[in-house]
Formats: structure tokens, sequence, C-alpha cells
């Protein structure tokens, strides 16, 4: 009677990831944490990759390497890869809805909202003001997803949107 679907967060997390770990790479960073809800480089990581002591060079470093993170984050190629996994999920989504309505033309589809992974996650360095709003960044582009998939299932008379997200 019920068949509950969540699907889409792939289509832009795959972006984002994407772009982080080829950031990563090109920085020559191999280790990151998860420490009390923040997304944090290792300390043998912050030393060894981006800094060498804790002078004014060290700062510069790591500021440099936010405003580089902050600013590919937020490039045109970024922005267009995003709205492309936002574009896709409104041309698949109406297929995978068809798809579950053919096999059960009377089954009610719970279709979920996403949430804010990164709600209360942020990328940075304490010590010095350096960071990055994962919260926020995330926000933007799930909200925007979620419009889509909220567009896609008012065209389904058997589809329930369930508002995860709020």
């Amino acid at each position: 009677n019920l068949a509950v679907l969540c699907i889409g967060a792939n289509n832009i997390l795959t972006v984002f990831t994407d772009a982080m770990m080829s950031f990563f790479e090109k920085n020559d960073l191999k280790a990151f944490d998860f420490i009390n809800g923040r997304l944090a480089l290792t300390d043998d990581l912050v030393n060894e990759s981006l800094c060498s002591g804790s002078d004014d060079r060290s700062t510069e470093s790591m500021e440099s390497f936010f405003s580089e993170l902050n600013a590919l984050l937020v490039s045109e190629e970024f922005e267009t890869k995003m709205r492309q996994g936002i574009t896709d999920l409104k041309t698949e989504l109406p297929k995978v809805l068809n798809s579950v309505f053919e096999k059960n033309p009377e089954v009610t589809v719970a279709l979920m909202t996403l949430y804010n992974p990164f709600e209360g996650f942020s990328f940075g360095i304490e010590y010095i003001d350096a960071s990055l709003d994962l919260e926020s960044l995330a926000a933007k582009w799930v909200e925007l997803l979620n419009v889509e998939i909220a567009s896609v299932a008012e065209s389904f008379p058997n589809a329930v949107l369930v508002e995860t997200y709020a």
C-alpha cells in the first residue's frame, strides 16, 4: 500500500564530494576528521601540508587555502554541475515514479525531501579565521533540489510529499 522514496541526494552530493576530493588532491591533502560536529583537517595535515609552524606565512597559507576552496564552491563550473544534477533529477524522478505506478497503480508513494546533511558542520581551522560554511552551502543546493522534488510530486496524484528538510 505504501512505498517510501528518498532520491536525489547523490545528484548534488557527488558533485560536491568530487570537487572537494579534487581540491584536496590538488593541494596534496590526504586526511581530515569529524571533530565535535566540525569537519577539521588533522593537526599533522595542517603542519605538514599547509604550513610549517605558526608564523604569519602559515596563517596566510591557511587563509589562502580556504579562500581558494570557497571560490571553487561558488565557481561557475561547480554551479553548472550542481544545477545539472538537479535538472537530471527533475528528468529522472518522473520516470522512477511512473515505473512504481506501472507496477502498482494503487500504491501511495511517500516522496521524501532531503535534509541538510551538513547542518551544524563547518570545515576550518579554529585558531585562524579560515573556514568553509558547509551548512549554508548545502542548504542552498538542498533547498533547490527539494523544490524540484515537490514540483514532481505535485504532478502525481498518488505521491505524498514528506517534508524531511523542515
